[in-house]
């Protein structure tokens, strides 16, 4: 295995991303003139990637840092549907590809393998959706939020080297999303949901804090604010009747969390798409 070393600062910075399903059969660009970093995440399914005579087989939950102007090929087509994630990365300051791993990490490095098992892949795929939710609108916020989230997903790579979560914390962690998930439509709150999961509001902020980066209340207003922008696009309804039908409890403090959350008032985001 390779590790990249990057001098810090500057921090790597964010150039794009994506996710893509490869079927049967289908096989990965060959390229050797593309100047970006390209880290690769596989979801379901493997991809055969090779980069400069040496071959990669990407797995479930596995992932891939490609060098720029390196030569990337695939050395194998898919045997079976294929979905990952794709984001595309580059710094200014100097880097260097070590063949070992650093048995101490410095204040002034960054320290990231080539090649990759995800110990907590719920953290890492979250991070990846949320990234690339913001792909809808090219607003200046939007890229502040995808750079934020870029750095998230940064850090998840550097805590799968060096540290691990509990199993009692993603539990907690994720049972909460998943009831969040059912009910954020609904006059639901964080401190019923610490009701239900019969453990302290805080308690499961930090954990979700821990594992999805973000609070349970941030991870509540995502939802909603996702919904309503589905909504915006695909339905006619009046912005308050979305509001509403998303979990706000009044227009005005929807209106103004969605223009602080997206960078756009409700009624504008949605005359984007019409």
């Amino acid at each position: 295995m390779k590790y990249y070393i990057f001098d810090l600062p500057p921090y790597l910075y964010y150039g794009d991303s994506n996710e893509d399903v490869f079927s049967n059969g289908y096989t990965h660009i060959s390229r050797s003139n593309f100047e970006w970093f390209d880290l690769i995440i596989v979801e379901k399914g493997s991809l055969y990637i090779g980069e400069e005579g040496v071959n990669y087989t990407i797995n479930s939950n596995q992932g891939l840092i490609l060098a720029p102007y390196s030569h990337h090929y695939s050395f194998k087509p898919c045997t079976e549907d294929t979905h990952f994630y794709w984001v595309h990365f580059q710094t200014t300051g100097q880097w260097a590809i070590h063949e070992t791993h650093a048995k101490e990490y410095s204040n002034d490095s960054l320290h990231l393998p080539n090649f990759f098992t995800l110990k907590h892949d719920v953290a890492v795929f979250h991070t990846l959706r949320e990234l690339n939710s913001f792909l809808q609108i090219n607003h200046l916020k939007n890229k502040f939020n995808q750079q934020i989230l870029f750095l998230h997903l940064i850090n998840h790579l550097v805590q799968n080297e060096t540290q691990a979560i509990s199993a009692k914390v993603i539990q907690i962690a994720e049972s909460s999303a998943i009831w969040l998930n059912k009910h954020f439509h609904e006059n639901v709150s964080i401190v019923e949901l610490g009701n239900v999961m019969n453990f302290h509001p805080s308690y499961i902020s930090r954990c979700m804090k821990e594992v999805y980066g973000v609070s349970s209340k941030k991870y509540l207003l995502k939802l909603r604010i996702n919904y309503s922008k589905t909504l915006l696009i695909s339905k006619n309804d009046s912005i308050e009747e979305i509001a509403f039908r998303s979990g706000f409890n009044s227009l005005s403090f929807f209106s103004k969390t969605f223009t602080k959350e997206i960078g756009l008032s409700p009624s504008h985001f949605r005359n984007n798409y019409r």
